[in-house]
């Protein structure tokens, strides 16, 4: 299948297979087979998946890029959760990308609060070691969800300004303040 259709087939954890070199030693993660190999050989292989990710989320295919964002997230964090040097810093700024153009694509409460639970779990895991990753996402995270409960209740009060309710109510007011 081709790159220039890519919300056309969902990602199987297999195709994040990865093959370093007799310098790796494999670990298994969530059913996915992921080598430990020297950190620029993992940055180097990873970055390749995070920027198929962010052509997933340009190309407005959410289920991809989320599904990349998360099996990056979890590997890097499970194999070099405090790695040193320049590698692998590198790379969770690409990841980070790849995570804020997913919450782009969030459009359910729900999955933003499940995406914000999860980024918030790593960024305390790892920020010891990198910094407060994930923060950029988190904040746009909660500028939609305040966004949305904005929306709400705009909706619920034009509800109301609009219905023989709310109107009923303004006119009971009315007279009350006519015998007043």
């Amino acid at each position: 299948s081709s790159t220039s259709e890519p919300s056309q087939r969902v990602l199987s954890s297999d195709c994040l297979f990865l093959y370093a070199s007799t310098h790796c030693s494999h670990h298994q993660i969530q059913g996915l087979t992921m080598a430990k190999c020297l950190p620029r050989v993992y940055k180097q292989e990873m970055s390749k998946f995070a920027d198929k990710a962010l052509k997933y989320a340009e190309a407005g295919d959410k289920t991809n890029a989320l599904k990349i964002a998360d099996v990056l997230t979890k590997s890097t964090a499970s194999l070099y959760p405090d790695e040193p040097g320049e590698h692998i810093p590198s790379l969770w700024v690409l990841i980070e990308r790849v995570w804020e153009e997913v919450v782009l694509l969030t459009e359910s409460s729900t999955e933003r609060k499940k995406i914000e639970s999860f980024l918030q779990q790593q960024q305390q895991q790892l920020s010891a070691s990198y910094g407060p990753l994930f923060s950029d996402a988190l904040r746009r995270l909660q500028r939609l969800e305040r966004s949305s409960e904005k929306d709400v209740m705009s909706d619920h009060n034009s509800f109301f300004k609009r219905s023989k309710i709310g109107k009923s109510q303004s006119k009971a007011n009315k007279s009350k303040k006519k015998k007043s």
